[in-house]
């Protein structure tokens, strides 16, 4: 699944849009009116895991935070605003098209999530969390016309924010199905 869309991808960027985010490191900080920033997708060290899940232990958090004034990460697509042990800001705005929740009444709100924060000239910061009605059924008419892979399971995640990627059996009949298996295989250079 992963590669079908990483190769989808590769060929669908500008060569100089790829360049450009191969090179983008995983983490990054700056400074904002005397305020250091932490930009990560997840931890500062790496992209994947769950230790940044809302209910996890506040030392997740405080490693996030680092030295930082306030530490801004995505990876679990749920907005949350929360402190270090030290009182730093901790923020995840959400994503603005697959926003999560695990409960049910606000997974439901599939609107696209996100937050501005504000630093004034005093270095005093302002977050705002804001969802926004957007047109999901043209995000899908342009998927259809790009031809993206897995294209049933896209329109049930943007329909309903619920993923397919981990029910093998699914992903095996699509594999099967549209010969995605061997796209991979001829995109990677690898032997059957």
């Amino acid at each position: 699944y992963f590669a079908r869309l990483t190769a989808y991808l590769v060929t669908h960027l500008s060569k100089s849009h790829y360049a450009e985010l191969v090179q983008r490191p995983i983490a990054t900080t700056m400074v904002v009116n005397g305020l250091t920033f932490q930009l990560a997708h997840n931890q500062p060290e790496r992209s994947t895991g769950h230790d940044l899940y809302p209910d996890e232990r506040q030392s997740n958090f405080d490693h996030l935070a680092g030295d930082a004034d306030v530490a801004v990460y995505g990876h679990t697509h749920q907005q949350i605003m929360r402190v270090s042990q030290r009182g730093q800001l901790i923020i995840n705005p959400g994503a603005t098209g697959q926003p999560y929740s695990p409960y049910a009444k606000f997974m439901a709100d599939q609107r696209a999530h996100y937050a501005i924060l504000t630093v004034d000239d005093a270095g005093r910061i302002s977050v705002d969390f804001r969802k926004v009605d957007y047109d999901i059924s043209l995000e899908l008419t342009v998927a259809r016309e790009q031809q993206l892979p897995y294209l049933d399971l896209y329109e049930h995640l943007r329909r309903t924010g619920f993923t397919s990627t981990h029910d093998q059996d699914l992903l095996g009949k699509l594999n099967a199905k549209f010969n995605y298996a061997n796209e991979v295989r001829r995109f990677f250079g690898m032997q059957a």
